[in-house]
């Protein structure tokens, strides 16, 4: 553990005597074994009783030497780790979720990222979620499964009672059975369930799943192993089981809208969030470092208030600004004081506006001195500012490209040259995923209650539609007469004349006379949603109506739109920005519809036809169903296009995508043996 050792812990918290203490510290200083095991073997203080002390400072959960004992584990799932590595970092898989592909591995030292990074990299995994055990254990876990040592937990003892409760239930094919997360998601809350229950509550669609532990900072979470009589008590402290995907949400809706009083800065934290996530994800850190980039993106602007903005690179640039940042950059953090930040955030917030060069601020570090979390925000802080805000050192919004040849222009000056690298293929990736979900079908919201079409327009973005905004039944008009709009989301109540007669007069538009219009409003009288179909609506939501629901009618809407009035623009790309396995899981998860061309560098193009996800048919060079998807697995180098107005006929391809993808990388892999 970091700072104080275990045994400096368990003093402070009088679990252990000044002589049992006094003792630990010289073994440990004269033999190097770790005190954790010592004072169990001491009977100093029994195992469930330190791991459950641990797992608590360390917000994790743990696992006690009699259920590894009785655990067991498949082979395949040992194979994700090879044992050098295993044995290199004394961690060890013990269970696999193939669904979020996260694999927990056992360690007597969850802090030590490092590790956990190799694991996560060697196993190919999205992350690797620890799970506490002493240290003896670890070892005997590794040399059981992994060197097949018949007894190597028979001199361990754990010094608590077994328990019925405690005992394993049997074991399925990806891992231990009995262990499950208890929060809805979040990383460090693990919990055992007990072998009567044969499936996970999170597994099953529309069940509650097991109560979960508030992940704040001040509130430790419930940390340890399920009590005989029942599962975990949920703490007093928490009435709606706060995940970090909640807190990131309120985060996004209420900066958001503190911003919206700037028109030059609206959304760029929310933009400069989801960048952050996205580079930090690319360079392969934990979950919970991810997240807290993203909160320091979300936080680093609050409070600044200055005419102009103050970027890594506009305070690079000009004195006034330097000296404006100089004043203000700890502002964020003097306003949040009271909320226990994880120190990534912190140190992300305090280090965007050091330099690589060493010649920044606040302390003058120097290349990857900086923290990193200081390093991708000073990128996606400037990014974001140059791709939204018309005051910026341009004064006019660039381009995805031009704006990444603009930090390109500082690289290992000011920026992490590494890091631009990796942005670059980041903006162009997240811009096609959005593109691709979306059909590239801009949608007009148009409503003059700020806050509500915020937060309309924030949820929309995260399903991935191309969103504009309109205040005013002016501004949509204007919007409708200039700009491709493929439906029209609208309020009933606007100025200066309602949305009924923003209906009549689109009509009236060239260019938005086949135009969908769904009015989303709080009138529900049943004359004004009459007089709204009389007009030619196509759909009435009134509101409130949660978001789901009013996807659905978007989605439906589109997809009844008359094929004549669709545009015919389309998506396409070419394959350097995105490989067609990922445009193939894209298009899949995302229950898209239509034809996707690819064309190879020699020429050859080849057809994949999806319907609402399912890859239904394809073809290529002669071949058609299944083989010419796999065939089409090869090509590397070329372009695509999406034409999202097409429908297949037929379903030939029985096979899921993932299925599909799967065995042609399968094949792949053979045939290059």
């Amino acid at each position: 553990m970091k700072g104080k050792t275990t045994a400096d812990r368990l003093l402070a918290a009088k679990l252990i005597t000044p002589e049992h203490h006094a003792a630990a510290v010289y073994r440990q200083r004269t033999s190097g074994l770790p005190a954790d095991d010592f004072l169990i073997e001491l009977g100093a203080i029994r195992e469930e009783e330190l791991l459950k002390f641990l797992a608590a400072e360390l917000r994790t959960q743990y696992l006690t030497t009699e259920r590894l004992r009785s655990a067991t584990l498949p082979r395949p799932l040992l194979e994700m780790v090879p044992l050098k590595l295993v044995e290199a970092t004394q961690t060890m898989p013990i269970r696999y979720d193939q669904r979020t592909r996260v694999l927990a591995v056992l360690t007597a030292d969850p802090e030590n990222l490092d590790a956990l990074s190799q694991v996560r990299a060697a196993a190919g995994v999205r992350d690797v979620q620890a799970v506490l055990a002493r240290p003896a254990a670890v070892r005997a876990s590794i040399a059981r499964w992994y060197r097949n040592d018949p007894q190597p937990f028979q001199d361990l003892a754990d010094g608590a009672a077994i328990r019925a409760a405690d005992l394993v239930g049997p074991s399925d094919d990806l891992g231990i059975d009995w262990l499950e997360r208890t929060d809805g998601g979040d990383r460090d809350h693990w919990t055992i369930r007990e072998p009567a229950r044969p499936v996970e509550a999170e597994d099953v669609p529309g069940r509650a799943a097991a109560p979960r532990a508030v992940p704040a900072a001040r509130t430790a979470p419930a940390a340890g192993s399920a009590d005989a009589s029942g599962p975990p008590t949920p703490s007093v402290a928490d009435p709606g089981a706060v995940t970090a995907a909640d807190y990131l949400e309120t985060l996004n809706v209420l900066v958001s809208l503190l911003e919206n009083s700037r028109a030059e800065l609206r959304g760029h934290s929310a933009a400069a969030a989801r960048h952050a996530g996205e580079l930090a994800t690319r360079v392969g850190v934990p979950v919970t470092e991810v997240q807290a980039v993203v909160v320091a993106a979300y936080l680093h602007d609050l409070g600044k208030g200055t005419p102009f903005h103050l970027t890594a690179l506009n305070v690079a640039e000009w004195e006034g600004h330097r000296d404006a940042a100089r004043k203000r950059f700890e502002i964020p953090l003097r306003l949040m004081e009271t909320v226990q930040f994880r120190p990534e955030s912190v140190r992300a917030v305090l280090h965007m506006y050091e330099r690589f060069d060493g010649t920044g601020f606040p302390t003058g570090l120097r290349g990857k001195e900086i923290p990193l979390g200081g390093r991708i925000l000073a990128i996606v802080d400037t990014y974001a500012d140059l791709t939204q805000n018309t005051r910026n050192p341009f004064r006019r919004t660039l381009g995805a490209v031009e704006a990444v040849g603009v930090l390109d222009r500082y690289r290992d000056v000011v920026f992490d040259g590494d890091l631009i690298d990796l942005f670059r293929t980041v903006v162009a990736g997240s811009d096609l995923r959005q593109r691709l979900l979306s059909g590239h079908r801009p949608i007009l919201v148009v409503d003059d209650d700020v806050e509500q079409s915020a937060a309309l327009e924030l949820r929309l973005l995260s399903r991935g539609f191309d969103v504009h905004v309109a205040r005013s039944a002016e501004a949509a008009l204007q919007c409708l007469q200039e700009a491709d709009v493929h439906l029209v989301v609208s309020e009933v109540d606007l100025e200066p004349f309602d949305g009924f007669e923003l209906l009549r007069r689109a009509r009236g538009v060239e260019r938005a006379r086949q135009v969908p219009f769904l009015f989303f409003t709080a009138r529900a009288a049943a004359e004004e949603v009459a007089r709204a179909f009389e007009l030619g609506a196509a759909d009435y939501v009134v509101k409130p109506s949660t978001t789901e629901v009013l996807v659905a009618k978007i989605r439906q809407t589109l997809e009844r739109r008359p094929a004549e009035s669709r545009a015919a623009g389309g998506v396409s790309g070419s394959l350097a920005d995105m490989s067609l396995p990922d445009l193939v899981q894209i298009l899949s998860q995302g229950r898209k519809s239509g034809k996707l061309t690819v064309t190879g560098a020699d020429g050859h193009k080849g057809e994949i036809e999806f319907l609402e996800g399912r890859v239904a048919n394809a073809a290529y060079q002669g071949r058609t169903g299944q083989e010419a998807f796999y065939a089409m697995l090869v090509i590397q180098q070329g372009t695509f296009a999406l034409d999202a107005e097409f429908r297949p006929t037929a379903v030939v391809i029985g096979e899921s995508a993932e299925a599909l993808l799967l065995e042609g990388m399968r094949r792949i892999d053979e045939a290059g043996r």
